[in-house]
C-alpha cells in the first residue's frame, strides 16, 4: 500500500513538474524565432529534437515498467534516473534557449542601434538643411525690402518726372507764344518807323512826285502787311500743329507713365504674393524644425513608424525646397522688371 502511495505521489510529482510540456514547446517556439536572425539556430534545434525524442522515449520506457513491474525496487532506481536525466535535459534546454535569446537580443540591439545612428544622422543632415533653406529665407527677406523701398523711390520719381515734364511743356508753350508775339510787334513798329522816316525825309518833294511816291509806298506796305499776315498764319498753323503734336506726345507720356504705375502696382501685388507665399514657407520651416525635435525625442519608440515620418519630413522639405526655387524665381521676375523701369525713366529724362 505504502509502495502504491509513493508512486501514485511520485506519478503525480512527475505529471506537475518532471515533464512540462509547454515549457518544451514555449522553449521551441522561442528556438524558432531566433533561427530567424542567428547562424547556430539550426544546431540548437536539432539537439532540441534528440533531447524531446529521448524524453519521449524514457516516458515509454517508464510507463512499461509502470505497467510491468509496479512493486520492482529496480523501477524506482530507473524512473529516478530517467527523471533526472529529464531534467538535466530540460536544465541544458532552457539554457541553450536563454543563450539563443541573449544572442537574438545582441543581434536585435546591434541592428536597431545601427539603424537609429543611421536615421541621427539624417535628421542632423536635414536639421543642417533646415537651418541653411532658414538663413536663405532670412536674405531673401531682405532683399525682398530694398525692393520695395526701390519701388516706392521708383513711384516717386515716376511722379516727380511727369509733373515736370508737364510744366515744361506749358512754359514752352507760352514762351513760344509770348515771343512770337513780340517779335512780331518789334517788327511792325519798325515797319511804321521807316513809313515815318521816309515821310520826314520826301516833305520838301513837290506834292505830285510826294503823292505818287506816297501812293507806291503805300502799296507796298500793304502787299508787305499782307505777306506778313500771311506767314503770320502759316506760323500760326505751324505753332498750333505743334502744340497738337506736343499735347499728343504728352498724352503717349501720360499714357505711358499710367501703363508704368499700372506695372508698378502689379508687382506690388505679386510682392505681396511673394511675401505670403514667404511666410507660408517661415511656417511651414517652423513646423519641420517641430517635426524634427518630435523625432529626434521619438526615434527610440519605434522604427518602423520613424521611417515613414522621415520620408514624409523628407517629402515635406523637397516641397518647402520647391517653393523657395519659385520665390527666387519671382524675385529675379521682379528686379528685371525693376531694371525695366529705370531704362523707361531714364529714357524719360
Amino acid at each position: 500500500m505504502a509502495t502504491a502511495i509513493e508512486m501514485t505521489s511520485f506519478e503525480d510529482e512527475e505529471g506537475s513538474a518532471a515533464w512540462p510540456s509547454s515549457t518544451g514547446e514555449e522553449s521551441t517556439d522561442a528556438i524558432e524565432r531566433a533561427g530567424e536572425n542567428v547562424s547556430e539556430s539550426d544546431h540548437l534545434k536539432e539537439q532540441l529534437r534528440l533531447l524531446t525524442e529521448e524524453r519521449d522515449s524514457l516516458r515509454l520506457k517508464i510507463i512499461v515498467i509502470l505497467s510491468s513491474h509496479p512493486t520492482s525496487c529496480a523501477f524506482f532506481g530507473l524512473f529516478e534516473s530517467g527523471r533526472l536525466q529529464v531534467k538535466s535535459a530540460q536544465e541544458e534546454n532552457a539554457a541553450q534557449a536563454d543563450h539563443v535569446d541573449k544572442l537574438t537580443f545582441q543581434a536585435v540591439d546591434k541592428v536597431l542601434s545601427a539603424r537609429l545612428k543611421e536615421m541621427e544622422q539624417q535628421c542632423e543632415f536635414l536639421q543642417e538643411q533646415l537651418e541653411a533653406a532658414t538663413e536663405q529665407l532670412n536674405n531673401k527677406n531682405v532683399q525682398l525690402s530694398e525692393l520695395q523701398t526701390e519701388l516706392e523711390q521708383t513711384h516717386s520719381l515716376i511722379d516727380v518726372q511727369r509733373e515736370k515734364f508737364q510744366r515744361d511743356i506749358s512754359e514752352e508753350k507760352e514762351r513760344s507764344r509770348y515771343s512770337l508775339i513780340v517779335a512780331q510787334i518789334e517788327e511792325a513798329r519798325s515797319e511804321v518807323e521807316k513809313i515815318r522816316l521816309l515821310a520826314e525825309s520826301r516833305e520838301e518833294v513837290g506834292k505830285n512826285d510826294a503823292e505818287s511816291e506816297m501812293s507806291e509806298t503805300i502799296e507796298k506796305l500793304k502787299n508787305e502787311i499782307a505777306s506778313w499776315q500771311k506767314r503770320f498764319e502759316i506760323s500760326e498753323t505751324i505753332f498750333e500743329e505743334e502744340q497738337t503734336a506736343k499735347e499728343r506726345e504728352l498724352e503717349k507720356l501720360s499714357a505711358r507713365i499710367d501703363a508704368l504705375k499700372a506695372n508698378l502696382i502689379e508687382y506690388e501685388e505679386r510682392y505681396e504674393l511673394c511675401r505670403n507665399e514667404n511666410a507660408e514657407t517661415v511656417q511651414q520651416l517652423e513646423k519641420l524644425s517641430n517635426d524634427f525635435d518630435r523625432l529626434r525625442l521619438s526615434l527610440s519608440k519605434n522604427t518602423a513608424v520613424e521611417v515613414d515620418e522621415l520620408k514624409r519630413l523628407r517629402t515635406e522639405l523637397d516641397v518647402s525646397k520647391g517653393d523657395r526655387e519659385k520665390l527666387r524665381a519671382d524675385v529675379e521676375r521682379f528686379r528685371a522688371a525693376i531694371g525695366v523701369i529705370d531704362k523707361e525713366l531714364n529714357r524719360l529724362r
